[in-house]
């Protein structure tokens, strides 16, 4: 490492991480830094086909997936890309003290890490019809199976098999 080049680091002293590593809330010292490996788009809920198709079509992508994250009954969608921020080197932040304003806002008891119960997970288009088939409009689950679904379902992918990031968390404790 270069002389001038600042070590990264995490938290300072007396931030919450500290205070949470007192608490059974499992602090960002001991997660392997799942809100810096991954970018997570909020997104409306979907109610139209066309909205339906968009989220469709992000499964189509490998490493992106949504999640549908029950907050109190108040329902919220996101995509998420896994995609690692480029200043994260060695499980540290290389640019702590002048990161964004999003990552100095990140609240660690009530992040995915810490309360998975929260967050249900659509991977695949697979799982997407599975998920709508349960508890998505009717009348658009048989347009988007009409209009999306290949005779025969999806075709397994060749390659870039991966285990998703939560499970990878979940085993680790």
């Amino acid at each position: 490492m270069d002389k001038k080049q600042k070590k990264p680091r995490l938290h300072s002293p007396g931030t919450t991480a500290r205070a949470a590593s007192r608490s059974k809330t499992t602090h960002c010292f001991e997660c392997s830094q799942v809100c810096c490996r991954t970018t997570v788009i909020e997104v409306e809920a979907p109610r139209t086909l066309r909205d339906h198709s968009d989220l469709l079509f992000y499964l189509y992508h490998f490493d992106t997936e949504i999640a549908i994250a029950d907050n109190d009954g108040q329902i919220e969608w996101y995509v998420e890309f896994m995609s690692p921020c480029r200043f994260l080197s060695g499980g540290r932040c290389m640019i702590y003290d002048h990161r964004p304003k999003v990552c100095r806002e990140y609240d660690m008891e009530t992040c995915e890490y810490n309360l998975p119960e929260r967050f249900t997970y659509i991977r695949t288009p697979q799982e997407f019809f599975e998920h709508l088939a349960r508890h998505g409009p009717k009348g658009v689950l048989k347009r988007l199976e009409k209009t999306h679904l290949p005779p025969g379902g999806y075709p397994t992918p060749k390659s870039r098999t991966r285990r998703t990031r939560i499970n990878r968390h979940l085993k680790s404790r």
